[in-house]
């Protein structure tokens, strides 16, 4: 399994980790993933654009 590693080119793995979440909507299971990238001060924020469905079941 990638993960959802495949889904962002390397430049933007440099400074940001993958995280992913499952939910459900409807009766059926999503997962989705992000880059969540840390600002100068420590924070963690999800890159803005970089939300994707990765699978559903």
């Amino acid at each position: 399994m990638s993960f959802g590693y495949d889904l962002f080119s390397a430049r933007h793995l440099d400074d940001c980790d993958v995280v992913s979440q499952t939910f459900y909507r409807r009766g059926r299971r999503y997962e989705e993933v992000a880059l969540l990238c840390y600002d100068s001060y420590g924070y963690g924020y999800i890159k803005r654009g970089s939300r994707q469905v990765y699978r559903t079941y």
